[in-house]
C-alpha cells in the first residue's frame, strides 16, 4: 500500500522571512525592499543579473530575469509577504495591470473594485 504524498507544509517550504526556501530571487526582493522601502521588478532583475552575471553576457542581460522576478513577486504577494503597488496603493497580486513597485506587506487591503 503506497502513502498518498501531499505538498509540503507552508512552514516546511517557506523560510523565516516567508520567502521560498532555496529561491534567491524571493529572497532579493524581500532584501532589497527592506533596504529601499519599494523596488520595480526590473530593479530586481537588475541587481540579481548584476550579481550573477557572467564576462560574455550583455548589458541587457538581467531581461531574462524578469519572469522569474514577477512570478516570485505575484508568489510573494499571495503568501502576504509583499504589497504589489500601483499609483501608491496596493493592487490585487491575481489582477493588475501596468508599471507596478514593490513594497514590504503592511497589511493594508489591496483595492478591488468591485462594481
Amino acid at each position: 500500500m503506497t502513502q498518498n504524498s501531499s505538498a509540503p507544509s507552508d512552514a516546511a517550504s517557506t523560510s523565516a522571512d516567508g520567502a521560498p526556501k532555496g529561491d534567491p530571487i524571493s529572497h532579493r526582493i524581500i532584501a532589497l525592499c527592506e533596504e529601499r522601502g519599494s523596488v520595480s521588478p526590473q530593479d530586481v532583475a537588475k541587481d540579481f543579473f548584476a550579481e550573477h552575471r557572467k564576462a560574455r553576457e550583455p548589458d541587457d542581460g538581467w531581461h531574462r530575469y524578469m519572469n522569474p522576478v514577477k512570478q516570485q513577486m505575484v508568489h510573494l504577494a499571495r503568501a502576504g509577504v509583499v504589497d504589489i503597488i500601483r499609483k501608491g496603493e496596493p493592487v490585487d497580486p491575481n489582477d493588475f495591470r501596468g508599471l507596478v513597485r514593490i513594497r514590504l506587506s503592511t497589511g493594508e487591503a489591496p483595492n478591488r473594485d468591485e462594481e
